[in-house]
């Protein structure tokens, strides 16, 4: 941002914030004053962001994949489940069998 534009609008800043009524050529100059300020901060701010995007996309995929993994844990689980109930079940057969 240009050092006078910079200097000048803060002044503008500064009296506008007091009260004090600005005429129509400080006000554009103010407005111009502020557009600079907001460009300069989305350009300071822009690669924080974009790592932010990057992350964020990341973080997506970290999501799917655990998911996944969960899902097919709670497959495994429930193959679990079955055999456990199969065992239960050839047990309870084979304590019949010797009994007899």
């Amino acid at each position: 941002m240009d050092e006078t534009l910079r200097r000048e609008g803060q002044a503008l800043h500064s009296r506008s914030a007091q009260g004090e009524t600005l005429s129509v050529a400080e006000q554009e100059h103010l407005a111009a004053y502020y557009a600079a300020m907001d460009a300069a901060e989305a350009a300071l701010l822009a690669p924080a962001f974009a790592r932010m995007d990057r992350e964020h996309v990341v973080m997506q995929e970290h999501l799917q994949e655990l998911h996944s993994l969960v899902s097919r844990e709670e497959a495994f689980l429930a193959r679990l489940r079955e055999l456990y109930t199969e065992r239960q079940a050839l047990n309870s057969e084979r304590k019949r069998l010797l009994a007899a």
